[in-house]
């Protein structure tokens, strides 16, 4: 997984990778942009935007991380700005994921970090720059892989076709 920010005057863009793949052009906008990642097979979840530019988003961004269960994986990649209107619930959340740098974060600074909900302060990959794009990686093994439901059948006719044998194997 690969986590890149650049502030306004940094290039302005964002970027969440996961198996080299990025999330998609159209999904980072201005704020706080993040993917949720399942912590057993590394599989992305969900993704949306907190553009804390404009107030109150930041509190729904605290709500949304508290809305979690512990140890899924969180990456977040700030696009223009996050920090105009991040709320002291806002950093809470941040620190939630394992973040160190958050309250160090300033106007349209560049800030990318991968946590996972519940971990201690200072646990996450991270990168800040006042100055500068940041990226960040973190290396995801899949510790529980699922295997799709699947059905295998097996039709035999024999003895000049007319013995037939039919067999059905279900996984899941």
């Amino acid at each position: 997984m690969q986590v890149s920010s650049a502030g306004y005057d940094h290039g302005n863009s964002a970027s969440i990778r996961f198996n080299t793949q990025d999330l998609g052009e159209n999904f980072y906008n201005r704020g706080l942009n993040v993917a949720v990642f399942d912590e057993f097979t590394g599989q992305p979840i969900f993704g949306t935007t907190f553009d804390t530019f404009n107030s109150g988003n930041s509190e729904s961004f605290a709500q949304f991380i508290s809305t979690l269960p512990p140890g899924r994986i969180v990456a977040i990649a700030i696009k223009d700005d996050a920090n105009l209107n991040l709320s002291e619930r806002g950093k809470r959340a941040c620190k939630s994921l394992g973040s160190r740098l958050i309250d160090h974060l300033q106007f349209r600074s560049s800030w990318a970090i991968i946590g996972q909900t519940g971990a201690a302060s200072g646990t996450a990959a991270e990168q800040l720059s006042h100055e500068s794009a940041v990226t960040c990686s973190r290396e995801i093994t899949a510790t529980k892989v699922k295997v799709p439901s699947f059905v295998v059948a097996v039709t035999s006719a024999g003895n000049n076709w007319g013995s037939l044998t039919v067999r059905k194997y279900l996984d899941n």
